[in-house]
């Protein structure tokens, strides 16, 4: 409230966790946002992470190895925007709207701008790829995936529990071997399931981003 009596943006450059929502037409869209204290210097490489069906945006900073998420984002200096994935189900644009209003705040570096997300929020990862090519340096996919057909797709990484239930591996071995985009890498993480395999997935996800 002081910083909006002073004229100011209080979400400005705000480092640690919190939560916003940001203008998508007459809608909000919230999300979780965690950026490392002090903030990296320079344009800032933007992760955008999709949670599954049931969850919501704070599922992938609290229940996927507590916290785990947060600590890659202190590891490797990037900014985390965590939405609520249904809002991004229908149409890409709200995945427009979050990088408009992310870029108001954060100098954010657009040739790294990287997406992640669990069971229902990779299959909105999947299609994100194939509609906004241009918008994506490289993506990942845990635990759901949709073929990517695009010409100029950005590269994704594509995580699978062998024994996932949910998500079986089988289906999701189909929808890569049907993917044409050039670079749809597969790896199949043995005797996990479909949630438990998150901080593993993640840490091969920003490995491949940032080393």
């Amino acid at each position: 409230m002081a910083a909006l009596e002073r004229g100011e943006d209080p979400f400005r450059g705000r480092v640690g966790d919190h939560w916003r929502t940001f203008t998508h037409g007459r809608r909000d869209l919230a999300a979780r946002v965690f950026l490392p204290e002090p903030a990296p210097e320079g344009p800032l490489p933007l992760v955008i992470a999709l949670h599954g069906a049931g969850g919501d945006e704070g599922f992938l900073f609290e229940l996927a190895g507590s916290g785990h998420v947060k600590r890659l984002a202190e590891q490797h200096g990037c900014l985390v925007v965590a939405p609520f994935t249904p809002d991004f189900l229908w149409s890409p644009r709200p995945f427009d709207a979050l990088l408009a209003g992310i870029a108001e705040d954060y100098p954010i570096d657009e040739e790294r701008v990287y997406v992640v997300g669990h069971s229902m929020g990779g299959m909105v990862t999947s299609r994100l790829c194939r509609e906004r090519t241009d918008a994506i340096a490289a993506a990942c996919c845990i635990a759901g995936f949709r073929p990517i057909t695009s010409d100029g797709a950005p590269p994704v990484l594509v995580v699978q529990g062998e024994r996932d239930s949910i998500v079986p591996a089988r289906s999701v071995r189909r929808a890569v071997d049907a993917s044409t985009a050039t670079d749809v890498v597969y790896v199949e993480l043995p005797d996990q399931g479909h949630t438990l395999l998150l901080p593993e997935a993640l840490d091969l996800a920003f490995s491949e981003w940032f080393d």
